[in-house]
């Protein structure tokens, strides 16, 4: 698939450059998970050329596929989050100037921290755009909405996508009013992620 080809090339020239900035055989350059990643590859590499039939190393494509990975569930879910966030308090204005002016009396012109949006009220709302299930409404079920998954399975993320998230919906807030341009028609495409179909238009007021 293009798509895949093209993501495969960038993370291949980013692991290039990451490896000719200082990465030698059984050094890292440094202690971010790339670094500790291609220090595995090293390994591997010292492995192969010792003609040694086992290897717990990583070869480059699974190197590869790890940062597709952490790009597609760390960067995409949190940028699809914060878009339709911003989608709905655009279209209902008045919380949208309650949320902010939380933020600033919270915040003031500060950027915000860990301990001060552990002050703000943000609480998980699923939109009234999604079709009404009287069923699930009647039925109280502490599982009932699973965006980070459940159990033993559940997403090691979730307490950092929560802080991300907030901390840039606090820091937009903080600087920006915003609304729907007229040209946006509100409707999605539901996927492995909730997509809203075309591109949003949004209108932003320093």
């Amino acid at each position: 698939m293009k798509l895949d080809k093209e993501i495969k090339d960038m993370f291949r020239e980013i692991i290039h450059k990451k490896k000719k900035q200082g990465m030698r055989i059984g050094e890292s350059s440094g202690d971010d998970l790339l670094s500790m990643m291609l220090q595995s590859n090293s390994k591997n590499y010292l492995h192969e050329n010792a003609k040694e039939s086992t290897t717990n190393g990583m070869s480059i494509e699974e190197i590869i596929e790890e940062c597709k990975l952490f790009y597609f569930v760390g960067q995409e879910t949190t940028s699809i989050w914060l878009t339709w966030t911003m989608i709905v308090l655009a279209m209902h204005p008045n919380w949208q100037e309650n949320a902010r002016d939380e933020v600033l009396q919270i915040c003031g012109k500060n950027t915000p921290n860990f301990e001060s949006i552990n002050h703000l009220k943000i609480q998980t709302q699923l939109p009234l755009c999604f079709p009404s299930d009287k069923r699930r409404r009647e039925e109280e079920r502490e599982e009932e909405l699973l965006p980070f998954g459940w159990g033993p399975r559940i997403c090691l993320g979730q307490n950092f996508a929560l802080i991300e998230a907030k901390m840039a919906l606090a820091m937009i807030l903080q600087h920006f009013s915003f609304d729907l341009s007229p040209t946006y028609t509100s409707h999605y495409n539901s996927s492995t992620a909730t997509w809203s179909s075309g591109h949003i238009t949004s209108n932003l007021m320093e």
